[in-house]
């Protein structure tokens, strides 16, 4: 299904997540996908107290867009130069 997603989208990678809501805490999850490969490149879980969502959301965007950027980055770096895609 990532495949087909990338695909209309024209993306090779995806993001994907969920949040889940218990009382006042919070738990986030976020995956990098290479749709190509059809595999999961990284995942990441975080653990927050709701006191102001705004923060956690915040916190969250701001970590996934570092670690997608320098995870992409390398994966890039490292792939055969036939592969390479333009940035």
């Amino acid at each position: 299904k990532s495949k087909e997603i990338a695909l209309q989208l024209g993306a090779r990678y995806l993001v994907e997540g969920s949040i889940r809501k218990a009382r006042n805490k919070t738990r986030i999850t976020a995956n990098l996908i290479d749709a190509n490969a059809g595999q999961e490149i990284w995942s990441t879980r975080w653990h927050r107290a709701l006191g102001d969502i705004f923060d956690v959301y915040d916190e969250v965007s701001q970590k996934v867009v570092a670690i997608v950027s320098a995870t992409l980055h390398g994966q890039e770096q490292n792939a055969p130069p036939n592969i390479r895609q333009k940035t």
